[in-house]
């Protein structure tokens, strides 16, 4: 039955002159040059916006300037179309053979008929334009054949006697408990590597790239969803499988730089010594502690020890905590010590050094002694003295004078000048301090010139 076509300003549909049925409704298609034109219904006076656009199945080309592609242009009112790759012919390989743009990019280069040139390997097809190889590959025979010295692509027949490679027109993938890969149908020549199976975590048991099913996958080749978010706790942190809950990607806590918080958002108390220990002085029998404090998280203490004379400190067994301490007695007088601090994230400082050492009372053993010396020559006075952490100063007065003066000449438990005229009867002594700041002062002696 005959149809026509009835419309309003936005669509048509078709009409049945017989049965007076309708059709769909459709949208009206309207010509590129005549835009009141539907070039379905061939209704006229369409006036509304936003309609489909009908262009001619003609098109032209057009370089806009761009090197890698050109303009796809309707051929009846120019407008674009879509974009399309540069490509030049063998014959002349510097233009477009669309657009006619020259020394652009070119995505392939097209050429005329081949001919093709055999030797005991491969077969080539040469362009007879422009001399050039369009194809060249070894020959190969069916691999369902007998025949393996004849290429059943250019048919030469080897010379020597030699098998061409074969050839597998179809591949299929193959399975095993482990791995999958392809082979050929015919002749099941492996022509792929063996790729270990793959599964995600909400389907352990099926490869998703080869879809076998009921297969006991390693954990190693268990595909996760990790959330983006963090979890931790003072041990470190982690991400949560976003399938499975299962634990990601754990890792210590590790402070970033100018902040106190860990990549995981964990607030980290950064460690410091906020106090070092002090060199301890004590009696022989009694008990010689040094102490540090830290600021930190979850730390720990490690004691380290040498006593003198020998080169290597050890690890102590006797003290755990901030506090290290021993009994003194002759063999620990002079133990060096110090702490190395860790938090709980792995992080450690380490403390100054100490020592620890026996107290020895203040006394002057040896008194210095007066001298005579020629002029010229150096007159020295010593003093020796028992106790810990020793200091000398020597004050001096030269004959005729009333007040002792600090020497700066000498900070040693001996003194030494040269003889002048000027330094003949001159006096000193010796004030000894020890480390707890008591002193004692020695008796005088007199620099006398011969």
């Amino acid at each position: 039955a005959e149809q026509t076509y009835e419309h309003d300003t936005l669509s048509h549909w078709t009409h049945c002159e017989e049965c007076g049925e309708t059709g769909d409704r459709e949208e009206h298609t309207i010509y590129c040059t005549a835009p009141g034109t539907c070039a379905v219904c061939e209704a006229t006076g369409i006036a509304a916006d936003d309609l489909p656009i009908h262009h001619s199945d003609d098109t032209e080309f057009r370089h806009t300037g761009d090197a890698d592609v050109h303009a796809i242009c309707c051929a009846d009112c120019g407008e674009v179309q879509s974009f399309g790759p540069h490509i030049a012919q063998c014959t002349d390989p510097t233009v477009c053979a669309d657009c006619g743009a020259e020394n652009v990019n070119f995505e392939y280069t097209e050429h005329g008929d081949t001919q093709m040139i055999r030797d005991d390997k491969k077969h080539i097809e040469v362009c007879l334009d422009c001399g050039k190889s369009v194809m060249e590959e070894e020959h190969y025979y069916d691999c369902r054949s007998d025949v393996t010295t004849v290429c059943i692509y250019c048919e030469y027949e080897s010379t020597d006697g030699k098998s061409f490679k074969p050839y597998h027109d179809e591949q299929e993938e193959r399975t095993d408990e482990s791995y999958h890969w392809i082979a050929c149908v015919h002749c099941g020549e492996v022509a792929g590597p063996y790729m270990p199976h793959v599964a995600f975590c909400f389907d352990p048991n099926t490869c998703y790239e080869c879809y076998a099913t009921g297969l006991s996958i390693p954990e190693e080749y268990i595909m996760h969803s990790p959330l983006d978010e963090y979890f931790y706790d003072v041990d470190g942190h982690w991400h949560a499988c976003g399938e499975c809950g299962a634990t990601l990607d754990e890792g210590e806590h590790e402070i970033v730089d100018g902040t106190d918080r860990c990549i995981c958002g964990m607030t980290i108390t950064a460690l410091e010594i906020t106090r070092q220990p002090v060199s301890a002085l004590v009696q022989e029998g009694e008990i010689a502690s040094v102490s540090v404090a830290a600021f930190g998280d979850g730390l720990t203490y490690t004691w380290y020890y040498r006593n003198p004379g020998t080169r290597l400190f050890h690890q102590s067994t006797v003290s755990a905590g901030s506090v290290y301490s021993v009994r003194m007695n002759d063999s620990r007088d002079g133990r060096q010590v110090y702490c190395v601090i860790t938090d709980c994230y792995g992080n450690s400082v380490q403390s100054d050094t100490v020592t620890l050492a026996e107290k020895q009372t203040l006394a002057i053993t040896r008194q210095p002694v007066s001298t005579e010396v020629q002029e010229g020559e150096v007159a020295s006075v010593s003093v020796a003295a028992t106790g810990n952490g020793l200091t000398y100063t020597w004050y001096y007065r030269n004959e005729g004078a009333k007040k002792f003066i600090q020497s700066t000449l000498s900070t040693s438990s001996t003194y030494s000048v040269r003889m002048t005229d000027a330094r003949a009867g001159r006096q000193v002594y010796c004030v000894i301090m020890d480390a707890e700041g008591q002193t004692v002062q020695s008796d005088v002696a007199t620099l006398g010139m011969r």
